[in-house]
C-alpha cells in the first residue's frame, strides 16, 4: 500500500540508535554542565582558623587540628579517623569545584552505559533481522564448522604399530 499522495512517511529510529543519541545528549551536556559549575562555584571552605608561618596566611580545616584528631582517635579510635577521613572525601565532592569534577566524571560514566547499551541492542537487533554483525565473521565460520561431518580417520598399519592419519 503506497502513501497518500502530499503525505510523507516517517521512519522512526531503533532503540539502539534512539540510546547513542541519548548518550551523546548526556555526555554533552554534562560537560556544559561541568563547566558552567567550575567558573561560577566558590571555592568553599570549612575551617577553624588561620595560622600564620613566616608572614604567610594559610588555613586551618576543622579536621587537620591536631586536637580534633586526637579527640576523634581517643573516642572511635583508628577506625574512626579513617572514616571521618573517607566521610570527608566524599562530602567534599559535592561542593565547590570539586563538584564540577564529579559531575563530569558521572556524565562520561553514563554516557559510555548509554552507548554500550545501544550498541548491544542494535547488535541484537541485526541478528534477529538476518542481518550479520560486525565481527560475527568468527561464529559464522564456527557454526558452519559444526554443521560439517567429521572427518574419517584412517588407520595405518606400519610394521608393529598402528598410526593414526
Amino acid at each position: 500500500m503506497e502513501p497518500e499522495s502530499g503525505t510523507t512517511e516517517r521512519r522512526v529510529p531503533s532503540a539502539g540508535k534512539r540510546l547513542t543519541f541519548v548518550a551523546l545528549a548526556v555526555f554533552l551536556l554534562g560537560q556544559a554542565l561541568a563547566v558552567l559549575i567550575h567558573f561560577t562555584a566558590p571555592e568553599v571552605w570549612d575551617g577553624i582558623g588561620y595560622e600564620i608561618i613566616d608572614g604567610k596566611v594559610y588555613a586551618v580545616p576543622v579536621h587537620e587540628s591536631k586536637r580534633y584528631r586526637l579527640e576523634l582517635e581517643r573516642i572511635g579510635g583508628k577506625a574512626a579517623i579513617f572514616a571521618d577521613d573517607v566521610n570527608r572525601w566524599f562530602s567534599g565532592l559535592w561542593k565547590g569545584k570539586k563538584l564540577a569534577r564529579t559531575v563530569s566524571l558521572l556524565s562520561i560514566v553514563a554516557s559510555l552505559a548509554l552507548w554500550r547499551l545501544g550498541s548491544l541492542v542494535l547488535s541484537t537487533s541485526d541478528r534477529a533481522s538476518g542481518f550479520p554483525a560486525a565481527n560475527d565473521g568468527k561464529a559464522q565460520k564456527d557454526a558452519e564448522a559444526e554443521r560439517r561431518p567429521p572427518a574419517p580417520i584412517r588407520y595405518q598399519k606400519s610394521g608393529d604399530r598402528d598410526q593414526i592419519s
